[in-house]
Parts: C-alpha cells; structure tokens; sequence
C-alpha cells in the first residue's frame, strides 16, 4: 500500500510550502513522500522546487480537478444560502475557493497513496507522524485539527446547532 503526505499551494503559498517540505525532510525523513496537490496554475516556483526533491511530486490533472470541483458544487447546490452569498458578494467562480477542494483529489483512486496525511502548506510537522499512519491501519480516517484563529471559518457561529 502506497502511503504519503499530500498538501495543497501554488506560488501565492510558496515560502510556506517550502517551509512544510523542509520540516517534513527533517521530521518524517527526505525519503517520505510528499505530493502537491495544485492550486490553481500559478505554480512555476513550486513546479522549481519540486524539481529539487527527489521525494516530491506535483498532482496536476484538470480532468481529476474538474470531477472533484463538480462534486463540491452538487454539495453546496445542498446548502441553503451559501451559493447565494457568495453571488452577492461577487463570487466569479462556480462556489467560493474553487482551488481549495482540489484537496479532495487526495481520495480518489487515480491519485498516487492509498493511505495519507494531508498537511495544510501553511502548517509545519514539529514531529513524527508515525501514530497518524499506525491509527490509520485501525481506522479508516483520521482528523487531528485544532482550529483557533477563526471558528467561523469551519462553523456557523450563529446555527443553534453548534454547542
């Protein structure tokens, strides 16, 4: 079983995406393998410095991007008035931070591990993460996330559904 570490970035997140790599080579060791996911196009320095790393690859597949895009959309075609919103502020794009849900990418078959840690670029591995592999044999997915600087990014701070 192929495992891995995918992250997504384009040039915009580039210093962080190379502070990721670096931290992962010192923490998890330079043969781990790494995949960047694409943003968007805006990724000739990352393409760069994928070049100077053996263990890195860059997933960049328009027709792969386009299924996940069109799946994110049929979710939030579900949500009451997000679409809306977002039309209202401008929005030029299908649904909000298109390039974000090429993340999702990470699940499908044709993308390269089995079994994977997915790293925002604008995090860094402070240590192993050999017990998110080992609790990844017992279960088939993991979330270890602490979200701090803005909830309201991830919740609906105003929904009587959140405690």
């Amino acid at each position: 079983m192929s495992t891995g570490i995918y992250t997504l970035a384009n040039d915009v997140v580039y210093n962080q995406l190379v502070a990721l790599l670096n931290s992962i080579e010192v923490n998890a060791g330079k043969e781990t393998p790494v995949c960047v996911i694409a943003y968007n196009d805006q990724l000739d320095k990352v393409r760069q410095e994928i070049a100077t790393r053996d263990n890195v690859t860059l997933l960049d597949n328009p027709e792969l991007f386009a299924r996940w895009e069109e799946f994110s959309y049929r979710v939030w075609k579900t949500h009451p008035d997000a679409l809306q919103e977002w039309q209202a502020q401008g929005m030029k794009t299908k649904f909000y931070r298109v390039g974000e849900n090429h993340r999702y990418c990470a699940f499908d078959p044709q993308s390269p591990f089995e079994k994977f840690i997915y790293l925002d670029a604008d995090t860094l591995l402070m240590n192993s993460l050999d017990f998110v592999f080992k609790q990844l044999d017992e279960s088939d997915f993991v979330v270890y996330d602490f979200q701090y600087k803005d909830p309201a990014h991830i919740f609906n701070l105003a929904s009587p559904k959140l405690l």
